[in-house]
């Protein structure tokens, strides 16, 4: 009878490790991902920026003061929304890798909780000591 409970709290035990470990690899698949994501988008965002910068140093040197203004304030206003997105990455970085270490936390307190009751429950039974005679 221990012996089946023994291999049935194993299988759990196993199970459970095992669902920590998928889930620390989905959660290292997705950051790999929103880093693939963001960068992407830095490429973008920075391409368009250096032309706006491009066309100010152009219109600059056409003597288009306002045109070369106007460049240069949406490259201002880029240059924000671009690290306002990356603040934002970062949070949602930062609560997944939160909620990553919580799940293994959890599955770790689980399976020593679950070890412990396991090995009170396979430790032999000490009858109590009786008092001391006098």
């Amino acid at each position: 009878m221990r012996g089946c409970i023994l291999s049935l709290i194993l299988i759990l035990l196993l199970a459970a490790n095992g669902y920590v470990i998928w889930q620390v690899h989905v959660m290292r698949g997705e950051i790999a991902g929103l880093r693939e994501e963001l960068a992407r988008q830095r490429g973008e965002v920075h391409m368009s920026m250096l032309d706006y910068a491009r066309d100010a140093a152009e219109a600059i040197g056409r003597g288009e003061i306002a045109r070369a203004r106007a460049d240069l304030e949406r490259v201002s206003q880029m240059a924000g929304e671009t690290r306002e997105m990356a603040e934002e990455r970062r949070r949602q970085l930062a609560e997944q890798v939160r909620a990553a270490e919580q799940a293994v936390s959890r599955g770790g307190e689980a399976a020593r909780e679950r070890i412990d009751a396991l090995v009170r429950f396979l430790s032999p039974k000490r009858p109590e000591e009786e008092p001391a005679s006098r």
